[in-house]
């Protein structure tokens, strides 16, 4: 609703998203030590819902005009980094495509598979929307980045047909037409990072 109220027209939506912000941020900030030890019922390790709350609080702190709410969140921006290295997020083993169900498999089964592999998803890419969130930021501020991008030990997350499948066959269906060994972002990174010096070179 926070993130909302800054594309919406009313004059008081600012107002109101900005405390909706500060309440929860004032939540993250007082009580992450009791929020980090929760943990979903699919969930690979703890602290993941904890990542996401910070995650959004530090989008709307990026695009927020009030100078003091992107202060604050630039101040608390490494301690997402620092909770997922605390709970193990960075060495959480991702979904092996072997985990698959079989076709003749119960439904609940691959309905557990299913709901596993979605919890280690979006816990994928909440991190690495955090580690962009945090490259953007340190470029727009002119500071450096929270941490070294380049040495994380993240892969590329699966692709959105097998994310947004509506029900566990269509997941599959998606799943099975993709089977591959996800390439480390660390290593999308240096590809990057090379490119774009050898073109600021020829550029020079």
């Amino acid at each position: 609703m926070a993130l909302g109220s800054l594309y919406l027209g009313p004059k008081d939506a600012v107002a109101k998203g900005e405390a909706l912000w500060r309440l929860a941020h004032t939540a993250v900030a007082t009580s992450w030590q009791s929020l980090i030890t929760h943990r979903g019922p699919y969930d690979a390790c703890k602290g993941v819902q904890l990542l996401i709350t910070a995650l959004l609080g530090q989008i709307y702190g990026a695009l927020s005009k009030n100078r003091l709410i992107r202060t604050t969140s630039q101040v608390f921006r490494p301690l997402g980094f620092l909770w997922a290295r605390h709970c193990g997020m960075l060495d959480s083993e991702p979904f092996s495509v072997e985990s698959l169900p079989f076709p003749n498999a119960s439904m609940e089964e691959k309905e557990r598979q299913w709901r596993t592999w979605a919890a280690r998803e979006i816990q994928q890419r909440a991190l690495l929307a955090y580690h962009v969130l945090d490259g953007l930021v340190a470029q727009m501020s002119g500071d450096g980045t929270s941490t070294r991008h380049v040495a994380n030990p993240l892969i590329l997350p699966s692709s959105e047909a097998a994310f947004d499948a509506s029900n566990v066959d269509e997941w599959l269906a998606h799943m099975r037409s993709q089977r591959f060994l996800p390439s480390p972002f660390g290593s999308f990174l240096k590809a990057y990072s090379l490119w774009y010096q050898t073109r600021t070179r020829v550029t020079l």
